[in-house]
């Protein structure tokens, strides 16, 4: 693990939440094994609810960093200012027609 916490809403933090969340479940299988695991089922329940935690972390993340992408990059959907109401109406129209073919 590297010392430096990426920025939120990147790509870079979400790779560093997964990395997280694989040494968490890496120990909690440590501990879920041997003579003393019935002795460590508080810790390995309480790592559990770390994961669980942090995997919310990593998909709210995920989510901000696709809404980042669909806003930012891609505006070949923007690119006829005149799509109206009656494109829509005619659209519609259309495919109407084409169906009771």
């Amino acid at each position: 693990m590297s010392d430096i916490i990426p920025e939120a809403e990147t790509e870079d933090y979400s790779s560093y939440l997964k990395e997280i969340i694989q040494n968490l479940m890496a120990v909690k299988q440590t501990l879920k094994r041997g003579k003393a695991r019935t002795a460590n089922r508080k810790e390995v329940n309480n790592l559990q609810t770390a994961i669980k935690a942090l995997r919310y972390l990593e998909k709210k993340n995920n989510k901000a960093v696709d809404k980042l992408l669909l806003n930012g990059s891609d505006d070949s959907l923007n690119e006829n200012k005149d799509f109206g109401h009656d494109d829509i109406r005619n659209f519609f129209y259309n495919l109407r027609r084409y169906d009771e073919d």
